[in-house]
């Protein structure tokens, strides 16, 4: 049984292979994986995912538009922003979008798993 269904908005294939080889240690589900806002808005709406993590820097957008698109329609959407240090403006305006939380990059199997306790509390 899973913990949870999952999908990555991350730019670098790298990225999505150590989050997703990560989330399936824990016992998530990963649905899907897109490479930039738009294909990550629409794989949400086709996913219906409990848990998104995304890159507070896309190709195509900011994750501040990609969060608001999502959680304009699906306000109790999951949205963990994925980034490096020094970006605290953008994590805010990320968090004031409507993502629930954030993370830095590189991605530890401990930062990844409070982040997921904290998703799989609030959902209960």
């Amino acid at each position: 049984m899973s913990n949870g269904r999952v999908i990555t908005v991350l730019e670098a294939p790298f990225m999505q292979m150590v989050l997703g080889a990560i989330l399936g240690d824990l016992g998530f589900e990963l649905v899907g994986k897109a490479t930039n806002g738009t294909t990550g808005i629409n794989l949400f709406e086709e996913t219906s995912p409990d848990l998104v993590f995304m890159d507070l820097i896309l190709p195509d957008m900011e994750a501040a538009d990609a969060i608001h698109a999502i959680t304009e329609k699906h306000p109790k959407a999951y949205i963990v922003v994925c980034t490096s240090l020094g970006k605290q403006k953008e994590i805010l305006d990320s968090l004031k979008c409507g993502a629930k939380d954030f993370t830095l990059k590189p991605f530890t199997p401990q930062s990844i798993k409070e982040i997921t306790s904290k998703a799989l509390t609030s959902h209960r």
